[in-house]
């Protein structure tokens, strides 16, 4: 079995707290490097809009087109 190395060249993190309520994201080819979940540092603001406290971010990473 030959193994093919993949070379990315855009990265980025998304927020999944950042999508809206029925929002679908699809069809795209993504590596995903990295899940975590950390606590956000919200203003007043923030929190009495209902923010979140706790967000998942998935740094991802898309292919290099040949």
């Amino acid at each position: 079995m030959k193994v093919t190395e993949r070379k990315f060249h855009d990265q980025g993190t998304l927020i999944t707290e950042s999508l809206r309520v029925g929002a679908t994201l699809e069809g795209f080819h993504l590596h995903v490097n990295r899940i975590y979940r950390e606590k956000a540092e919200l203003s007043p603001e923030q929190v009495a809009n209902g923010l979140s406290s706790i967000w998942t971010s998935l740094i991802i990473s898309s292919p290099t087109i040949p």
